[in-house]
């Protein structure tokens, strides 16, 4: 089996493997058997970090993308990029739809298709 390329602002599916105060280390199937990278607590997402063993058991498959990788290979993960990119999308396509009616409307019409994260 071919091993997959390794690029800064590729999105994966990862499984959690390990849990640390600091972080979870996310194993990285699609790029090898035992490549895996750091989920630092600051680029999980949701506003709700403080039980990350309960939010995030170990076998748990999420979706992360890398952010960087060092000099000595190690790769650091975020799921908040991920977040913030389709709160943008979503932003950029309300402000489309609302030029094309030539109006702004109200901050209510601009999060009502806003779903809470759980």
């Amino acid at each position: 089996m071919e091993q997959a390329r390794l690029e800064v602002g590729q999105t994966l599916k990862g499984i959690v493997q390990d849990s640390k105060p600091y972080g979870l280390f996310v194993r990285l199937p699609q790029l090898g058997r035992e490549v895996r990278g750091l989920l630092p607590i600051s680029e999980l997402s949701g506003s709700d970090k403080m039980d990350v063993r309960k939010k995030f058991p170990m076998g748990k498959e999420i979706d992360v993308e890398i952010i960087t990788i060092d000099e000595q290979g190690r790769i650091r993960l975020s799921q908040k990029v991920m977040e913030e990119r389709e709160g943008r999308k979503d932003y950029v396509k309300f402000m489309e739809e609302k030029e094309k009616e030539d109006k702004m409307g109200t901050w209510g019409e601009l999060f009502k298709d806003l779903k809470p994260k759980s």
